[in-house]
């Protein structure tokens, strides 16, 4: 459907008639003048002070001037025929900006106008040469400042005008024949040409989804003779089709009868404003979804913690006031006691766990470990539950395989999807536990069962704490909700991922992502020699292993943050930074630093030890080296 929009066009406040054109040596700025300079009488707070436009002739007299707003008090009963250089102080200040308009017809600059008590206020002026039927008309507005905000950056990017152009129109409404500051092609990609030249105007840049609304709020504002001022927010579609937010400022002068004699406006581009503003708006959304979650976590919450001490409660009762128990009930009784108080102290202990990890209270010291090792210390924990099943846990972990992760919560991952494969496996069944290569960068685990499987229905419920989802095992084994959403929090929190395969009545698989330990030893040391032998030596010994070799304690620093090698290699004394200061800068970037370190030094001296002392030095090797001595402290750092 075509836009239409409806023009209004009215006289010029001073009775239609334009002023003759500005010529060079004929200009305002060449007659002195001899007006009293006008002074202010104005309130402290400048908030709500509006902007004062003016209409200025050929003579450099005041044709016509915005009405002031009533925080500010003019002495003079009104501006009109005064000299427009009343606003600057001196003479050199006017020379200078009537060459500077002459050339770029539009100005803008910061003034400081007197006012009672010996004080300025600041305002921006922007000034604009309006052609006028092949006349020349020069308009002033004048935007009053509080003094705090010339300390903001905001006011200094406004000052700088990347951000806004403004437009002034002597029909009083903004038509085809609208002005319009140059930098207008900088924020919409079009020249005053090309906007006058449309249709609409500038309207036909308006994006579709506001231009009904922008036009009815700006047709019922002409029309309201009350009304000076309108503040608008849209978007506009640039020229090179991408759409931006903006935010215009519109002020208009009316006549006797409430016509529209001269508007202006300010257009500011607030594009980067609207995201941020966008970005809180979900940001607040988001911790409001989660905090719904941890209302709906708590309430499920307290009732799995009190459901299980109600029973708990009940059995002790029992047990102290019935004397005539058989020794059988009497077990029995307190083997429900036991294992209800073994799940909710595991529920407990994983939800502290939780909650450290989500709050960053909780430490992951990565290291270098041996995967297999780590299944195998795991698989010895659970090999109880599985023997009372009668089920075959088979591992199948490359024993070449290193990875960086924090032991006891890597082992806390595997016990965990360990034990609820067993818990949902049947007697008599086998489970797998494989771990290889992923990646150059990844080592990923698979946790293999043939058990009841997961129904779709359930699938979704995993790994929300919110959910708090538990199912019996095979023979009634209970399970706190709480685990699968810890492991997926540890693994995340190593950089990770998980994810699961599961049919019902099939069995299920889990798999889960840890970064893979690169086999590499960084050699620190300026004396060549000492780095050649070290080399020759790891070359010829560990010759799955890469060597990095630096001379500076620098460039060691960025390799260990960046790499994170399996083993270092460092002498004492090296220029610009020695041992004892590499591994402090080292644990003030990483605090969890827990790589071996292995000192070379010419002599252990008790000053050298005591320095190393707090820096959990693996070893101290004395210079030249001990061939054999070195070699097992290497075999034993690089844990092979």
């Amino acid at each position: 459907m075509a836009r239409e929009k409806k023009s209004k066009e009215s006289k010029l406040s001073n009775g239609g008639k334009t002023p003759a054109k500005l010529k060079p040596g004929k200009s305002i700025s060449s007659k002195k003048s001899n007006s009293t300079k006008t002074s202010f009488l104005i309130n402290d707070n400048f908030d709500n002070l509006s902007d004062l436009s003016f209409v200025i002739g050929s003579d450099g007299k005041i044709l016509s001037s915005s009405k002031p707003s009533k925080k500010l008090k003019i002495i003079k009963n009104s501006f009109i025929g005064k000299d427009v250089f009343l606003f600057y102080k001196n003479d050199l200040e006017k020379e200078n900006f009537l060459k500077e308009i002459s050339v770029k017809k539009s100005i803008t600059k910061l003034l400081s106008l007197e006012y009672e008590k010996n004080r300025d206020i600041k305002v921006i002026s922007r000034w604009n040469i309006i052609s006028k039927r092949g006349k020349e008309i020069i308009c002033l507005v004048l935007n009053f400042i509080p003094d705090i905000q010339l300390k903001s950056s905001s006011l200094q990017i406004g000052l700088n005008l990347e951000d806004e152009f403004t437009w002034i129109s002597m029909t009083g409404i903004r038509d085809r024949k609208t002005n319009y500051s140059a930098n207008i092609e900088k924020i919409t990609g079009y020249t005053q040409k090309e906007i006058n030249r449309k249709a609409d105007g500038f309207f036909s840049i308006i994006n579709d989804e506001y231009y009904q609304s922008v036009v009815k709020k700006y047709n019922d504002f002409l029309s309201d003779q009350n009304k000076h001022n309108l503040s608008l927010i849209y978007r506009l579609l640039r020229k090179d089709k991408k759409t931006i937010w903006v935010k215009e400022v519109i002020i208009v002068e009316r006549n006797k009868k409430g016509i529209p004699s001269l508007s202006q406006g300010k257009v500011l581009d607030i594009t980067e404003l609207m995201k941020t503003d966008d970005t809180l708006v979900k940001s607040i959304e988001n911790l409001k979804k989660v905090n719904s979650s941890k209302d709906k976590f708590i309430s499920m919450l307290s009732h799995d913690l009190r459901a299980p001490f109600t029973s708990i409660l009940g059995f002790a009762e029992i047990l102290i006031n019935e004397e005539n128990l058989s020794n059988t009930e009497k077990l029995e009784y307190l083997t429900y006691i036991h294992e209800s108080s073994q799940n909710q102290l595991q529920l407990i202990n994983y939800l502290l766990d939780w909650s450290r990890l989500q709050t960053g209270r909780m430490k992951i010291t990565v290291q270098r470990l041996h995967a297999q090792t780590v299944v195998f210390n795991c698989v010895s924990s659970l090999t109880g539950n599985a023997i009372r099943k009668n089920i075959d846990i088979k591992v199948r972990v490359n024993e070449k395989i290193y990875v960086q992760g924090d032991e006891r919560l890597l082992g806390q991952v595997i016990t965990n999807l360990l034990s609820n494969a067993i818990k949902f496996s049947s007697s008599d069944k086998i489970i797998e536990i494989i771990a290889d290569i992923f990646n150059d960068n990844l080592i990923e685990f698979i946790v293999k069962d043939q058990g009841i499987g997961i129904s779709d229905q359930n699938k979704s419920k995993l790994f929300k704490i919110e959910k708090m989802f538990s199912t019996e095992g095979t023979k009634g084994e209970k399970g706190t909700g709480l685990g699968l959403s810890l492991v997926k929090e540890i693994i995340e929190k190593h950089k990770g991922e998980i994810w699961f395969y599961s049919e019902a009545d099939k069995g299920s698989e889990f798999h889960f992502t840890i970064p893979r330990s690169q086999n590499i030893i960084l050699i620190v040391d300026n004396d060549l020699q000492t780095t050649s032998i070290c080399e020759n030596l790891i070359k010829s010994n560990f010759p799955k292993f890469n060597i990095i070799s630096t001379e500076n304690g620098y460039e060691a620093m960025g390799i260990v943050l960046e790499k994170l090698p399996s083993l270092v290699i460092t002498e004492h004394e090296m220029p610009l930074m020695n041992g004892v200061q590499l591994i402090e800068a080292i644990r003030r970037e990483e605090k969890n630093f827990s790589i071996p370190v292995i000192l070379l030094t010419d002599e252990i001296s008790d000053a050298i030890r005591k320095s190393y002392q707090n820096l959990n030095v693996y070893t101290m090797l004395q210079k030249p080296l001990n061939t054999q001595q070195f070699l097992e402290k290497l075999f034993t750092g690089l844990r092979i």
